[in-house]
């Protein structure tokens, strides 16, 4: 006989939880969509960004090969020069990639906590 009496509050509770799940389990998905739209808008912005600084520096290096070929009046050492410059840069960047890889993994960090 005592079971109808805490059938009522079991149900409310069961309810209650029930419910609570499907309400965290729409804020999870919503705080999931928030920051993979986060990071893609990040990714293309980065990327449309970086295409155009590479254009920028393909037509510039192209620009000071052929003035610096014409000062010394031989293009192709000019070539090999801007060349052997390249690699050096390379090689410096290889060189610091700890502080990149460091660099990047926080600028993505910040904006995956960020809760702006």
């Amino acid at each position: 006989m005592a079971a109808p009496a805490y059938q009522e509050p079991v149900l409310k509770v069961v309810g209650s939880v029930q419910s609570y799940v499907e309400s965290s389990t729409d804020y999870i998905r919503l705080q999931v969509f928030k920051t993979l739209m986060r990071l893609m808008t990040s990714l293309v912005k980065s990327s449309v960004v970086g295409v155009l600084i590479i254009l920028a520096l393909l037509f510039l290096s192209i620009g000071a090969t052929l003035a610096l070929g014409e000062q010394m009046e031989n293009y192709p050492l000019a070539f090999t020069l801007l060349g052997i410059f390249y690699l050096l840069a390379a090689g410096v960047a290889y060189l610091m990639r700890g502080r990149l890889e460091r660099w990047v993994l926080q600028s993505y960090s910040d904006l995956y906590w960020n809760e702006n």
